[in-house]
């Protein structure tokens, strides 16, 4: 609920990006959907780490807001970024 945090080598500092408001429904494998979007953005798509963090707070937002659960596709998970930004 309260967002993501993760270590920046480049910038010797932690990096805090906030969960995406969402009305969780069953949260029950919300941190395997968060790992699985984080390591895709950082390990295949070479995303920075800001951008990582977002994905998988995205992803994990829209696994866990679904009853019975399914995991979201990339498509969904940059639609829902799509909508976030300002």
């Amino acid at each position: 609920a309260g967002g993501a945090w993760a270590w920046d080598p480049d910038a010797r500092a932690c990096l805090h990006r906030p969960a995406h408001p969402v009305r969780p429904r069953d949260t029950v494998g919300a941190g395997d959907v968060f790992n699985a979007a984080f390591l895709q953005a950082l390990g295949f798509d070479g995303s920075s780490l800001q951008d990582a963090l977002d994905r998988a707070n995205a992803a994990a937002g829209l696994a866990i807001s679904t009853s019975p659960r399914r995991y979201p596709t990339l498509a969904e998970v940059r639609a829902a970024l799509a909508r976030s930004e300002p």
